[in-house]
């Protein structure tokens, strides 16, 4: 692996910590973005922070890199559909709402490429 794939993977693990974090110091305001169908809303702001943890494990330190980024992948997708997705239709001027749920779905594309390049790895 070149140095300039490796720095792309630490930094692409490495906010995964960052996004983790702020799900742990922010859960009550994360809990609020979980859609109101689904239950124990903080619970699922705590694992997803979790999540983003183990994810950034995995692909920084390439342990299961490709298992991890391709998990994130799949969770991405899934906010994409069950959370960015019905508020882009509830509130389709909002740019902020377009913006995040690009964020997300480039995110998803991301971690699968992430995912794509380490099974090369091998």
């Amino acid at each position: 692996m070149n140095g300039i794939s490796t720095f792309g993977r630490v930094l692409f693990g490495g906010s995964l910590f960052v996004f983790g974090a702020q799900h742990f110091i922010y859960a009550a305001f994360v809990a609020t973005l979980v859609p109101a169908w689904i239950p124990a809303r903080l619970f699922w702001a705590y694992f997803v922070g979790a999540a983003f943890v183990a994810a950034g494990l995995a692909i920084v330190f390439r342990v299961r890199a490709r298992l991890g980024a391709t998990f994130l992948g799949v969770m991405f997708l899934v906010f994409v559909l069950i959370v960015h997705a019905p508020r882009i239709l509830q509130r389709s001027r909002n740019s902020n709402e377009w913006t995040s749920g690009f964020v997300a779905l480039a995110m998803c594309g991301g971690a699968l490429m992430v995912a794509s390049a380490a099974r090369k790895e091998r």
